[in-house]
């Protein structure tokens, strides 16, 4: 990628931005990482005759088909757009979104922009962040202005939204992990296991990638997926409200 040129990295990423992020032709999910794409293709997949508006369920005479656009993270994504995955990549995203979106004199965008995120520590600078955007709303409109943890999903501004995962039912703040139930967790792999949300540690059970990986993505014909669906009924929402006020 280095072999281009300042001017021509500059066009491509205009270019790039806009097909994913103000042309898009579907709505744009963007996750923390390539593990959070896999658990929601997976749960989508298993689960599409319940979301028509996420994925055409597949039928004897037509293949499953997904409705939305997942942006995959890549050497190219972080060369041309900064997008790499993680907290830092989506705060990036919102901050500069208004100074991307300036240089296109086009007709506004048909589809939001959904950016998936835990509803953990890390989302603590964030909240600094919508602090400072006037037109940041919190659905449903009940909750405080700044109660964003507790939102179905946050209109950022223009297109982008923001959509946490769930709270506990203790209030607690969680993971997208988390939503999984434990015989979900506890399914082994080369002996090993992801482990329930109490008992986990990072240096000796399997790691998130082999969890996506070897036993969300390869059985997910055989896990219960319930645990995501409070998930998936917000990024519906988010993109039920787009359909409204576009």
């Amino acid at each position: 990628y280095h072999a281009i040129t300042k001017r021509q990295k500059k066009t491509f990423s205009k270019f790039l931005y806009y097909c994913m992020f103000y042309g898009n032709t579907q709505p744009t999910i963007l996750c923390e990482g390539k593990t959070d794409n896999v658990y929601l293709k997976s749960t989508i997949n298993i689960l599409a005759t319940h979301y028509p508006k996420l994925a055409t369920a597949k039928t004897k005479s037509s293949a499953y088909k997904l409705l939305i656009h997942f942006i995959e993270y890549s050497r190219r994504s972080k060369f041309l757009m900064g997008l790499d995955g993680g907290k830092g990549s989506a705060e990036f995203f919102v901050k500069k979104f208004n100074i991307h979106n300036e240089f296109y004199n086009a007709p506004p965008p048909q589809n939001p922009v959904i950016i998936v995120l835990d509803n953990d520590s890390g989302f603590s600078n964030f909240q600094s962040i919508l602090k400072k955007i006037n037109s940041a709303t919190i659905y449903p409109t009940v909750f405080k202005k700044d109660e964003y943890r507790k939102a179905d999903f946050i209109h950022v501004m223009h297109n982008p939204y923001i959509v946490l995962t769930p709270l506990s039912p203790k209030g607690k703040q969680t993971d997208i992990e988390y939503l999984f139930d434990d015989a979900t967790r506890l399914t082994q792999h080369n002996g090993k296991c992801f482990n329930t949300a109490d008992k986990r540690d990072d240096e000796t059970d399997l790691s998130k990638e082999a969890f996506a990986d070897h036993i969300i993505k390869t059985q997910k014909g055989s896990i219960n997926f319930d645990g995501l669906k409070p998930l998936l009924d917000r990024i519906v929402a988010a993109i039920t409200h787009y359909d409204s006020i576009k």
